[in-house]
This record gives structure tokens, C-alpha cells and sequence, in this order.
């Protein structure tokens, strides 16, 4: 009889597979106009310049080396997301002791998000320097202060001073509104360590002052007095800060974006509340005064956000915007109807993480609210703390069934993670491929003198950012940098050795298919 095979993945076998889709990722990377247009390489006075574009000093030097050179881009983007990933799953698995399901609930969150989202972050170089890596920096500060939720002081020392201080410092150095939550954050750690505890942990003042002298660094950069001004070169944004044009904002823009789009959170937050209130109540004589008026508004606004999500947002009837005020309103109650269940179920530690979680959507979307323009990217933070809010309660749920750490359970996570890490990596690869065949075949066609120039389409478009597909338009989008007007397409072709005269010819759009077919008649 032949011995039973125990197929049994460890967590180290997974996080081989997730570093082995972080390297094909990295180098699959579309290099794309936004990536390549300050020109060469940064001196050693990069930091210093006043021709840097903005103050996300730290990323942009990220970025730009990561667009030259292919294994600088694989080392920082692998080392970087597996950080991004373990301090995730540390959060989440901070209060229980099976530590399975972690892997299980932080691995979603590369296929929960929306199509344009995950374009623009996962698949975009300078989206992901920008907005990953100044997260992997905050919840390695906000891991560390989870203690005082207990309660406890943190475990400091000399070496993790110096260490919250540099990491305070180049955190700030990256995207400007978790440059502004970095601050409140860390004053809020030092506030509650006060009430709490009385005193204050040196890694925390460190982390404070380096965040503060970033985020002062930051702001002397010339761009921000003339987005101040109006006289914005780069992205032509502008501050906004007239009450209706305010409303106006969060009406049309944030609104949208702050939570609705997330129905499958919300399905969860719902069933994950209702079942910790029927564990907790069922056979309660005296229930929560309010949860009869709560639990309808949760289940309401979940509804809500499929529909809106799924078909079509509420439609905007007349000039002052009243579907959007209600729908404001909603999610306002939305929200302390969430704080009130949490408050009624959770207790310590776990209460005050998961309304700090909850809050911090708040604080991470504000600033959008007097900037303009924004896009989808701008909501990646607002997510990812939605995201931790949600599976913070879905663990305590599970937590309360009292489900015991499962090999089937673990197996199943793992292996369902390593499929879709696998199709992800096929996706990839068949892009990057195509990319790099389209430019070589532009390059070839101009240089035949042909007229009229094929240009392939990417085999999957919406997995990645392709501002390639411009090479054809009448009016393309103009850059100021080093003194100069660049054109944003031509930059992205000079970079890859083909003239810009080739928005002379005339641009045929065809798939791989047409591409192969006229290779086989040629």
C-alpha cells in the first residue's frame, strides 16, 4: 500500500511563491512616460534641487532609478511589497494567537481592489513608490505603537530611536497627504501614551521629529507655493478652499470614492457585526438601546454601495446636489452607527484599534478635499485602512466562533493566494512581453520610412498603466522640467531609442493577432 502524501504548505512556502511574483512583477513593469521625463539619473545633489518636481524626494529617486535600471526596480519593489505584505499581516494577527489566518485575509487585498486602482498602485512605478511605500513606513510605526492600545509601553531602545527617526524622516518624503497623517498620528501616540501610561516612549518622539523635519523639507519644495498660487507647471493642481466649491468637492469627488466603491468590505464588516451581536445578545435579556436603529443602516448602506458600485451611482437631478448631500449623510451615520456596534462588542485594545482604523479613512482623504485634481490613487490609503478595518473584524469573528488553526483551512488559503499569484504573474508577463515587442516594432517600422505605423495593443489593458496607447494624439499632454516643455508620450520613445518624429506617421491600432498574421504573409 502506497504511503498517504501529507500536502502540507509551510508559511515559508508562501512567501517564496508571493517573493517569486514580486520579482516577475518587478520585472514586468511597464516603463512608461511619467517614469522617464526628468531625463537622465539623479546626481548626488537629487535630494537638493529646486528642479525636482515636487517634495517626494525619497520616492522620486526610488522612481527614477527603478525606471533605468531592472534590478534596482526588482530589489526595491520585492523587498518592499513583502515588507508591505508581513507588516500587514502582523497588524491583523497582533491579538490572537492562530496565525493562519493571516495569510488568508492580507493576500485579497491585491485582488479586491478595483481595476483602475490596481493599475495605477500595483502596476504603475511611480503609484507604487509614491503610495506603497510611504504605508510600508506609517504601519511599520503604527505596528509598533499597537502596545499603547493596550495600554503597555512599547518596547524602545537606542537603535529602534535612531531607526523611528529615519524611517519618520523618509516616510515624510514620499506622498504628501500620509506625510500630513504621519504627523497627527504620532502626536495622537503621544497624547494617549499620556492619558494612558504617563509618560512617553523616546521611538515615538523620534518618529515625531523625523516626520516633522520631512514633512518641512517637503513643503519647501517651490512647487507647493505655486500650487498655492495657482501656478502649478507640473500637474496643474490648485488649492481650493471657497466653502461651495468645498461642497462642491466632496459632492462629486469624494464622496464616490471614500467608501461606496468598497461593497465587498462592506458585505463583510455587515455579516462580520451581525454575527458577533447574535453570539454576544441572542440569549441577552437587556440588548443595546440602539442597535435596533444601527444594524438596518449597516445592512443599508451595504446595499447601497453594491448597487452603486455594480450598476450606477445616484444620478445628480438639480444644481444643489441633493442626491449627494443624502448620500453624505449616509455615509456620515454610516459611520457612527459603525463606531456604536464596535462599541458594544469590542472592548480594550481591539475597540480602539479598529475606531482608529476606522478614523484614519477620515484623516487620509481629508486633504483631497481642498486639492485638485485628484484620481483614483489618491483613495489607495482611504482603502487599505478599510481594508485592515474590515478584516479586523472578520478575524474577531472568526475569533468568536472559535475556530481553532485548521491545516485545511491554511492549505486552502495558500493555495487559492498561489493560483491567482500565479494568473497575475501570466497577466504580467504577457504584457510586458507585448510592450516591449510594440516599441521594437514602431522602431523598425519608422525606421523603414513606412508611412502608416501598426501599434500592437497590450494583450490585458486594464491590469497596468499604458499612456503608450498617445503615441497618435493630436494635442498630447506637455510637461515642465529642467527648463523645458516635454511632450508626455515622446519622452516615453526617446527613452526607448525611437525619434519623436514618429508622431508624423500615421498610427494603426491592431492586436497580436493582426500583428502575427501579417508576420505570416510577410
Amino acid at each position: 500500500m502506497k504511503e498517504r502524501i501529507n500536502f502540507n504548505f509551510s508559511r515559508l512556502t508562501f512567501y517564496i511563491i508571493f517573493a517569486v511574483f514580486f520579482i516577475i512583477k518587478g520585472c514586468c513593469l511597464l516603463i512608461i512616460g511619467d517614469d522617464v521625463w526628468w531625463g537622465g539619473l539623479p546626481s548626488y545633489s537629487f535630494m537638493l534641487k529646486n528642479n525636482n518636481p515636487n517634495g517626494r524626494y525619497f520616492t522620486n529617486f526610488i522612481t527614477l532609478y527603478s525606471a533605468h535600471y531592472t534590478l534596482f526596480r526588482v530589489i526595491a519593489y520585492s523587498l518592499t511589497f513583502i515588507a508591505f505584505v508581513i507588516v500587514l499581516s502582523f497588524i491583523l494577527g497582533k491579538y490572537y494567537k492562530f496565525k493562519w489566518i493571516d495569510v488568508f485575509f492580507v493576500v485579497p487585498l491585491f485582488f479586491i481592489t478595483d481595476g483602475d486602482l490596481y493599475r495605477q498602485i500595483f502596476n504603475w512605478i511611480s503609484g507604487y513608490t509614491n503610495y506603497v511605500i510611504s504605508l510600508v513606513f506609517f504601519f511599520i510605526f503604527y505596528l509598533f505603537s499597537m502596545p499603547v492600545f493596550n495600554k503597555k509601553m512599547p518596547k524602545g531602545g537606542i537603535v529602534k530611536t535612531l531607526l523611528f527617526l529615519i524611517i519618520g524622516f523618509l516616510g515624510a518624503l514620499c506622498i504628501e497627504h500620509i506625510t500630513i497623517y504621519n504627523i497627527i498620528f504620532s502626536v495622537f501616540i503621544v497624547i494617549l501614551s499620556l492619558v494612558y501610561l504617563k509618560k512617553v516612549s523616546f521611538v515615538n518622539i523620534s518618529y515625531l521629529i523625523g516626520s516633522v523635519a520631512g514633512a518641512v523639507l517637503m513643503f519647501m519644495n517651490s512647487n507647493y507655493s505655486d500650487i498655492s498660487n495657482n501656478a502649478d507647471k507640473i500637474g496643474e493642481r490648485y488649492f481650493e478652499f471657497s466653502i461651495s466649491d468645498i461642497w462642491t468637492k466632496i459632492y462629486l469627488e469624494i464622496i464616490p470614492h471614500y467608501s461606496a466603491t468598497y461593497f465587498i468590505l462592506h458585505l463583510l464588516i455587515v455579516c462580520s457585526i451581525l454575527y458577533m451581536y447574535y453570539k454576544k445578545f441572542v440569549n441577552s435579556e437587556k440588548k443595546p438601546k440602539y442597535a435596533k436603529y444601527c444594524i438596518p443602516v449597516l445592512i443599508g448602506y451595504f446595499v447601497y454601495s453594491f448597487f452603486t458600485a455594480q450598476f450606477e451611482a445616484l444620478a445628480i437631478m438639480d444644481g444643489a446636489f441633493k442626491s449627494r448631500a443624502i448620500e453624505t449623510a449616509f455615509v456620515f451615520i454610516y459611520i457612527i452607527s459603525l463606531i456604536y456596534m464596535l462599541y458594544i462588542l469590542l472592548d480594550g485594545a481591539k475597540l480602539m484599534n479598529s475606531i482608529v482604523l476606522l478614523i484614519s479613512t477620515l484623516f487620509v482623504t481629508g486633504p483631497f478635499i481642498f486639492i485638485n485634481p485628484i484620481n483614483s490613487r489618491c483613495f489607495f490609503a482611504d482603502f487599505i485602512f478599510w481594508y485592515l478595518f474590515t478584516f479586523a473584524l472578520v478575524i474577531e469573528a472568526v475569533h468568536v466562533s472559535r475556530v481553532s488553526e485548521n491545516s485545511i483551512l491554511k492549505n486552502l488559503a495558500i493555495s487559492f493566494s498561489s493560483v491567482l499569484i500565479i494568473w497575475l504573474s501570466y497577466i504580467d508577463i504577457s504584457n510586458k512581453y507585448v510592450d516591449v515587442l510594440r516599441l521594437n516594432y514602431v522602431k523598425e517600422q519608422y525606421e523603414s520610412g513606412q508611412r502608416y505605423i501598426n501599434f500592437i495593443k497590450l494583450p490585458y489593458p486594464e491590469y497596468t498603466a499604458d499612456t503608450a496607447l498617445g503615441i497618435n494624439d493630436e494635442d498630447p499632454e506637455i510637461y515642465y522640467a529642467n527648463g523645458k516643455y516635454y511632450p508626455y508620450f515622446p519622452a516615453l520613445y526617446i527613452y526607448n531609442g525611437i525619434a519623436p518624429e514618429v508622431f508624423d506617421r500615421v498610427t494603426i491600432t491592431i492586436d497580436m493577432y493582426d500583428y502575427n498574421l501579417s508576420k505570416e504573409n510577410s
